[in-house]
């Protein structure tokens, strides 16, 4: 997660698998150098889908890198492509 500490006038990064946690002084909210930023998509149901935003530190950034597409069906089969 990237956001704006408006209160100390920072931008802070949070890897949202490990947990680390980062900072960069300014309030650009732009993702530093060596993090990766992403979306995960997920369908609610038929008519609506919700993105929600997605970072990672250098240390974890290799094993998202290659993560596969992953859909599960409404029978909780889950399949990787």
């Amino acid at each position: 997660m990237i956001y704006r500490n408006e209160k100390l006038g920072n931008t802070a990064f949070t890897c949202d698998m490990c947990g680390v946690i980062s900072t960069e002084d300014g309030l650009s909210g732009v993702i530093p150098s060596g993090w990766m930023s992403g979306h995960l998509w997920l369908d609610v149901s038929l008519s609506e889908q919700r993105q929600i935003p997605l970072c990672f530190c250098p240390n974890c950034m290799g094993a998202m890198s290659e993560a596969a597409t992953v859909q599960i069906s409404a029978t909780s089969a889950v399949s990787a492509g």
